[in-house]
């Protein structure tokens, strides 16, 4: 099981900074390692097939959990956000949004 997170700022006058903190303080309260933040550049109307989202997805097994700071790091319109946690969670990728507090696995909550 690795431990992904995934960063996204629209312009360079943001910083990542913040995402990073709140990323890595989440995994450090329930005792995860993260194996590799994935941090990028460039506004969510680009698809994340041609973001490193995509790359990052691509790259994720079963069991495999990716943290992001709030679910419209994902993309910018609902239906491709709604794209990205269905790819999530059909391939058995545990999903975790730290504001809106969602857990998007294989459990009987995330199901309902």
């Amino acid at each position: 099981m690795s431990v992904f997170g995934y960063i996204r700022i629209s312009t360079s006058d943001q910083s990542i900074q913040g995402q990073e903190y709140g990323i890595l303080r989440f995994a450090k309260d329930r005792h995860w390692t993260i194996d590799e933040i994935v941090n990028e550049t460039v506004s969510g109307s680009v698809p994340y097939q041609k973001r490193k989202l995509g790359a990052l997805l691509d790259q994720c097994k079963a069991k495999d959990t990716l943290i992001v700071t709030e679910i419209s790091r994902l993309g910018r319109s609902l239906m491709e956000v709604l794209g990205v946690v269905n790819l999530c969670l059909s391939k058995g990728i545990s999903l975790y949004t730290i504001k809106e507090r969602f857990e998007l696995n294989d459990t009987i909550n995330s199901k309902v």
